[in-house]
């Protein structure tokens, strides 16, 4: 999926270079798309690296791919799954007859795919949680969340997919087998681990680059920081809903919303401090591409 859209999206945020808003909007519509926020980051930090795309919008472009990875977090919260197989079927069909809506295809493919392998994994979890010291664990990290938090943020590190943790975590927190509390605290230290895979190319990449992989883990922790004292607030907000897979979808949105919103205002003071941090040209000829 993100091969269909690497070199359009290319193209298009070269278009709309240093437009915030329309470089935002344009992250939350591509992640949607492809529900790979990693992968849309990637691409970004190569362009802002090689200044083809200014820091500011790059920053905003991310910020809009933390939305978008949400809409996934919805569909999880229902029991989609059992027919993950028959929407890959439909996928298969449109990809064969329909050349014109070949990527519709390979979208619907994909996101098939990813259903059925969450629902594997959710039964290899379910009988990993049996063990009296995953248990003691699982207790342990109801009742700190800064634990909760850090355990979120390096098994998504390490597995490289907050969409696939996420929904787990969903999958788990239906069943009650772990509080609703915990689960929102794994999804956020997700948010956090899924900025890791940024990293690679930043170290690879320019300076400005490696500003923008700062601004994104910056970003997520801070979102994180200022998310925990309304924690309290959402439960009781949302307590009445029956689903509670959906209550973690609700925060996952809320959460990186709210985030967006205090980063978008934020944005220059966010650049001047990774500017501070990251020594290099002169922070005002970077905030514009040429």
């Amino acid at each position: 999926m993100n091969a269909i859209f690497e070199k359009k999206t290319y193209n298009t945020l070269k278009k709309l270079n240093n437009n915030i808003f329309l470089s935002f909007l344009f992250g939350i519509l591509l992640t949607l798309i492809t529900q790979s926020s990693s992968a849309l980051s990637a691409i970004v930090i190569i362009m802002v690296g090689n200044n083809t795309l200014s820091l500011r919008s790059g920053v905003a472009t991310v910020m809009g791919a933390n939305i978008g990875t949400t809409f996934s977090s919805i569909l999880f919260s229902f029991n989609l799954g059992s027919y993950s197989l028959y929407i890959l079927l439909v996928g298969v069909i449109i990809l064969i007859s329909f050349k014109k809506f070949k990527n519709l295809g390979l979208i619907i493919c994909g996101i098939s795919l990813i259903f059925y392998s969450v629902d594997l994994i959710e039964n290899d979890f379910l009988n990993l949680l049996k063990e009296d010291t995953i248990k003691s664990i699982i207790i342990n990290l109801n009742n700190n969340n800064f634990k909760s938090i850090f355990a979120g943020t390096i098994i998504t590190a390490i597995i490289q997919s907050s969409g696939a943790f996420i929904a787990i975590v969903q999958k788990l927190t239906k069943k009650s087998v772990i509080s609703v509390k915990l689960g929102i605290n794994l999804m956020m230290g997700s948010n956090v681990g899924t900025t890791f895979s940024d990293l690679i190319p930043a170290l690879l990449g320019s300076i400005n680059g490696k500003r923008l992989a700062l601004i994104h883990i910056i970003y997520n922790v801070l979102g994180v920081l200022l998310f925990i004292p309304v924690i309290p607030i959402f439960l009781k907000l949302f307590s009445h809903i029956y689903n509670k897979g959906l209550i973690i979808s609700l925060a996952h949105i809320v959460f990186n919303v709210l985030s967006s919103i205090w980063g978008l205002i934020f944005i220059n003071i966010l650049i001047k401090f990774s500017s501070f941090i990251i020594k290099g040209p002169h922070y005002k000829s970077e905030v514009y591409a040429k």
